[in-house]
């Protein structure tokens, strides 16, 4: 059995660690050289180090909770509106950032299947908020409440995007050995891109192989879908990303190479003010440099 069946195969049975998952990816990635796959796997064993390298799939909605004192008692699992903390504190009542290793979230849920994970809020935040809630009542205790069913959907994220990219894998070199010949970088930069770092913006250098990071959104070569989705992100309305939808059918129809033809190159030279409406000369080009990018990323083409 190929290292990719057998990772197929412990994808789909919940019995089989997330980390023994990774680990053997991550062998996966070294035999074809992939160092955008080792660096996520990694990330996913060891934790995250820093907000800026996290995925957004470990970052959900939750709720601030607290114990309040006062002459008369106490109150227990108080919620805490973030509308109570200045800006820069609210996300503490809001979200939650799951930067540790994978296995550590799997020993949380098997623990506590049904109930919550706690994250207490700094002392000397607790501190400073204790009279500033409540006029009656002091804060002594405050936490984020993750609730273990979020923490179980993201555990399945990252299962099923381990999946995904075998099956994939699986596809292009079957049960034959893995090398970069078995299978060209190109389709494999392509499959960790849009399998496993779909939905994740925090890269935005040129990806190798027919993808683009254009803002926070990926381009794939030959991928419409992912054009337009680039495209309505930058600020270009819905009826003009048909229009251009048209234009490289038309050209592909009149046999320009890859539907790159004139009518294309017209919608791209007003694509500056599709989004650049006010803020002068300087907008304009800025927009238009953007969507051009975008563009020429989805015919494979360099926009220099």
């Amino acid at each position: 059995m190929s290292i990719v069946t057998d990772i197929i195969n412990g994808a789909v049975d919940d019995n089989v660690k997330l980390a023994t998952l990774l680990r053997k990816l991550l062998i996966v990635g070294d035999n074809l050289d992939n160092e955008r796959l080792k660096e996520w796997v990694l990330h996913e064993l060891n934790g995250y180090e820093a907000l800026d390298q996290l995925p957004p799939y470990r970052t959900m909605n939750i709720t601030a909770k607290g114990q309040f004192l006062s002459v008369i008692g106490q109150m227990n699992d108080q919620p805490i509106p973030s509308a109570m903390l200045k800006e820069e504190h609210r996300w503490w009542a809001e979200t939650a950032h799951l930067l540790s290793a994978i296995a550590s979230y799997e020993a949380l849920v098997e623990g506590n299947p049904n109930g919550r994970v706690i994250t207490e809020w700094p002392p000397n935040m607790t501190a400073y908020y204790s009279d500033k809630i409540s006029e009656d009542w002091d804060l002594n205790r405050a936490w984020q409440e993750i609730p273990t069913n979020a923490i179980r959907g993201m555990l399945d994220n990252v299962r099923t995007r381990i999946l995904q990219f075998a099956l994939e894998l699986k596809r292009e070199v079957g049960d034959g050995e893995l090398s970069s010949e078995a299978a060209p970088p190109q389709k494999v930069n392509n499959a960790v891109q849009t399998i496993i770092y779909s939905g994740t913006s925090i890269f935005s250098h040129s990806i190798t192989g027919g993808v683009q990071i254009v803002g926070q959104q990926v381009v794939v070569q030959g991928d419409f879908y992912s054009l337009s989705s680039a495209l309505e992100e930058i600020g270009v309305a819905k009826p003009l990303v048909a229009e251009l939808e048209t234009a490289i059918a038309e050209d592909k129809a009149d046999g320009a190479d890859n539907g790159y033809g004139s009518r294309v190159k017209g919608w791209l030279a007003k694509a500056g003010t599709y989004v650049a409406k006010e803020g002068g000369a300087a907008a304009v080009d800025v927009a238009k440099s953007t969507i051009t990018t975008a563009v020429t990323s989805y015919f494979g083409l360099s926009s220099s």
